[in-house]
């Protein structure tokens, strides 16, 4: 069975469309991660306050709230390759926003765009689960996430030397030009190598307005079903997840404000302590999926709640760049985070749980789980 394989026999399974994700997943990344971390400054370089640094992160997931359902339903009735390579062209024209933006309300309407652009996501996820088989799924998208975030290990220290070089205006503008031309790449690429799974694609039927009502109807009107239908297990991680990812939102724009104002660290060390953070937990994501195994679920969620926590508390009160890398190594590194950006070291737990479940029902999981976190979130 796929279990049994050795890790390396994952790589068999990138091709085709997996390997075009895989490829340009791997330049998008690395262009994002160089000047995401940044944006506050950006943002603040342009006119705004920490109350606009909010506003212009709240406003994006309200977007995706409504649009996830609505690309759910599109890619199952529209070409799937188009709506990928649309959306990559959508998120160039964005990006080109955030370069030539003269003001922060400009940055918030940008923000606010880029949330509509999850319509693409339903569509590339079908793409990706068509073309490897069910019991290869796990080992090819787990081989594909390792190959599409190698790189983005190094972006953040480049980001920074950027805009301590260039400025807070001037260095993520710049930065936001390579974002962009790396999108038209990737759009090109897309254009050029991705392929369609089904034959019945763009066959379906037009979405028209009333469709569009019942289709949102639809989506949040069964979330309440299905979070009945979930064991505690899984409900209890669906909380976590949202409180996680709601946490997330409010204090991740932040952290760098804090680092800079309050401890007096500079852009390129704070770009170490995230390329040591990026390097630790991709060291550690094989050993924590296998404490993960041996602690169990609920001690494995706990303590790694706990460790987030406790680093949390011990951020406020630490006065120098060894301290910061030394309390972020060990929130970030002893758990593999879900993300750079601080969410939930979960995702071995959440795989395990998940896999208790048929095929649809973590789909329809997914989808609630999204629409919640989207809600929370913003």
């Amino acid at each position: 069975m796929s279990r049994n394989r050795p890790p390396r026999d994952a790589l068999r399974f990138i091709r085709g469309n997996n390997l075009v994700f895989a490829l340009t997943d791997l330049l998008g990344n690395f262009a994002r991660g160089m000047v995401m971390p940044y944006t506050s400054l950006y943002i603040l370089a342009l006119g705004g306050d920490t109350t606009q640094i909010g506003l212009v992160n709240s406003i994006r997931p309200l977007a995706g709230l409504v649009m996830f359902p609505i690309g759910g339903y599109i890619a199952d009735h529209a070409r799937r390759v188009s709506l990928v390579v649309l959306g990559s062209c959508l998120s160039a024209a964005i990006v080109l926003m955030y370069t030539l933006a003269p003001s922060w309300e400009v940055l918030a309407m940008a923000a606010l765009l880029q949330g509509f652009v999850v319509f693409q996501l339903p569509a590339r996820s079908a793409l990706i689960a068509d073309s490897l088989l069910p019991e290869d799924r796990g080992q090819g998208i787990a081989a594909q996430n390792a190959i599409s975030w190698c790189l983005t290990i190094f972006a953040p220290y480049i980001g920074g030397v950027v805009v301590e070089s260039y400025g807070s205006e001037a260095g993520p503008r710049a930065l936001y030009w390579v974002v962009l031309l790396v999108y038209v790449l990737v759009a090109i690429i897309q254009v050029r190598f991705l392929r369609e799974t089904t034959a019945h694609a763009g066959n379906g039927k037009r979405l028209t307005l009333p469709d569009l009502g019942g289709v949102l109807r639809d989506a949040y009107g069964t979330v309440p079903s299905l979070l009945r239908q979930l064991p505690r297990s899984l409900r209890a991680l669906a909380v976590a997840v949202i409180l996680s990812h709601v946490a997330t939102s409010v204090l991740g724009p932040f952290w760098v404000l804090y680092a800079m104002d309050c401890i007096e660290i500079s852009l390129p060390e704070w770009g170490v302590i995230l390329l040591v953070e990026l390097v630790l937990q991709s060291a550690m994501f094989v050993p924590a999926g296998m404490l993960v195994d041996r602690w169990g679920r609920t001690v494995s969620a706990l303590t790694a709640l706990s460790i987030s926590l406790a680093c949390t508390l011990l951020f406020v009160f630490a006065q120098s760049f060894t301290a910061v890398l030394l309390i972020r190594r060990a929130q970030r590194g002893l758990y593999r985070c879900s993300s750079s950006d601080g969410r939930l070291p979960c995702r071995g737990l959440s795989v395990r749980l998940e896999s208790d479940f048929s095929l649809a029902l973590c789909r329809d999981c997914h989808s609630a789980f999204h629409q919640l976190d989207c809600a929370l979130c913003a």
